[in-house]
């Protein structure tokens, strides 16, 4: 057989996959492969005598090397002493070299070149303090969104509803039905569980008991977005009498000595890194979008409300000044270029979470959304070639409006001649893994968030 730097990608990419029982994001590997050699890793608790079962990890381990991987094998010594000490400690120095040899001479006997091998033992790095600050800091983590605090505002339960957790059809991994069974139901004065939705989604619908909701939402009769809202209505009626309750300046006072808002040191390293970093469009956190539903805004006849889903079960509410220029049945399930790294706005009543991207030019003057390559699907990420993210650095978590950052990186994109949306010139073109956005508005038209 061919060696690595001899095969194709598409040779590497057949070693690679082959004998595995599931293979994720082939189309990304496949790319990759044409452009480098990839690392991989893969860890072993240094217990037992290793046997002949090890031949089936090895053997995988030689097609990785032989299709010119970089493979990393941890020896997970720490764990094996840790583990009831299978591995004693006296002795894990000596079981790490005795697995070394093994696997050497096991990969050697099936003349596999180790030259890309590389072997690292877990208590060169797991016994730091470093490492193990690290690991209290993992085991620490909570993000705000990962549960709703009893005073939350009405607008701040359904935010964090939306971000939850919930695959259509999924009765068994579901803490949104499961909240509705456990808590809602039981502590409903009518035992009725409402889902109010448009009649062309079904309607008005009652549920006196969970065995009705869950067998509903198992044959996708009800979906996700309607089942967190419907959720989100009963919470904040639950919610009502509390935050009425504590509304006072006696438990504002207290709230705040009890919690008192602390700024984070990481945090704050994290914003003096940003100040210096460059005003590119890397720093912009851009999804595709698809919107679900729009209707007027109820107090502002220029503004659309749109629910707009990014994928991984999260729906977002988007407040936009589109009336005048695109119809409703043409942003209907329409896939759009989402901003969602903006602070969320209240306009005219309404939380909006984000902000489209369109194009505008003309006199009269017309705008229309961009339009990422029909087969992306919601949730995938929009970026600029040559300011990518894994070279420039994440978006920003959210970026601030008082540092004109977007209108800094937005005035320079605009639409080139192919009517795809470019940064500057066609050597930066807007785009998904799956090809550029575009826009049917005239060369040169400008691009903004709307």
């Amino acid at each position: 057989m061919a060696s690595g730097s001899t095969l194709s990608a598409e040779g590497k990419f057949q070693l690679i996959t082959r004998n595995l029982q599931e293979v994720i994001g082939e189309e990304r590997l496949l790319k990759t492969l044409k452009e480098k050699d990839i690392s991989l890793y893969w860890g072993t608790a240094t217990t037992g005598r290793p046997h002949v079962g090890y031949f089936v990890p090895i053997s995988k381990i030689a097609d990785f090397l032989k299709a010119g991987c970089h493979v990393i094998i941890l020896f997970a010594d720490l764990h094996g002493y840790l583990d009831n000490m299978k591995a004693p400690w006296e002795l894990l120095a000596q079981r790490v070299k005795y697995y070394s040899f093994v696997i050497k001479a096991m990969l050697q006997s099936i003349g596999v070149s180790i030259e890309k091998l590389t072997f690292v033992r877990g208590t060169d790095y797991q016994l730091s303090r470093e490492y193990t600050l690290d690991v209290y800091r993992l085991a620490s983590v909570v993000t705000e969104d990962s549960k709703i605090d009893l005073i939350d505002s009405k607008e701040v339960v359904e935010k964090k509803l939306r971000k939850a957790f919930c695959e259509p059809g999924n009765i068994k991994e579901n803490g949104v039905l499961s909240f509705v069974k456990y808590v809602l139901l039981p502590l409903s004065k009518t035992e009725e569980f409402v889902v109010n939705r448009d009649k062309k989604y079904g309607g008005r619908v009652v549920y006196t008991n969970y065995e009705d909701l869950e067998a509903a939402f198992a044959k996708n009769e009800l979906y996700p977005a309607d089942l967190k809202q419907a959720v989100a209505d009963a919470l904040n009626q639950l919610l009502d009498p509390i935050r009425q309750e504590l509304d006072n300046p006696e438990f504002t006072k207290l709230k705040h000595l009890a919690y008192p808002e602390t700024v984070k040191l990481d945090k704050m390293k994290s914003d003096s890194q940003k100040a210096n970093r460059a005003a590119d469009p890397s720093r912009l956190d851009v999804r595709v979008g698809q919107i679900v539903s729009v209707k007027k805004h109820p107090n502002a006849d220029s503004l659309y409300v749109q629910e707009v889903d990014i994928g991984s079960g999260e729906n977002r509410t988007i407040v936009s000044g589109l009336v005048n220029y695109v119809p409703v049945e043409k942003l209907e399930k329409r896939k759009v270029a989402l901003l969602c790294n903006l602070k969320p706005q209240n306009i005219r009543g309404v939380v909006s979470e984000g902000m489209m991207l369109a194009a505008s030019s003309g006199d009269p003057k017309t705008i229309e959304p961009l339009d990422p390559p029909s087969s992306c699907e919601p949730g995938e990420k929009i970026f600029t070639s040559g300011f990518e993210h894994d070279t420039c650095g994440e978006p920003d978590k959210e970026i601030n409006p008082k540092k004109k950052l977007l209108e800094t990186i937005l005035a320079d994109l605009k639409i080139s001649d192919d009517l795809t949306a470019v940064y500057k010139d066609s050597n930066h073109v807007f785009k998904t893994e799956k090809g550029p956005a575009c826009t049917i508005v005239e060369l040169g038209a400008q691009i903004s968030a709307i």
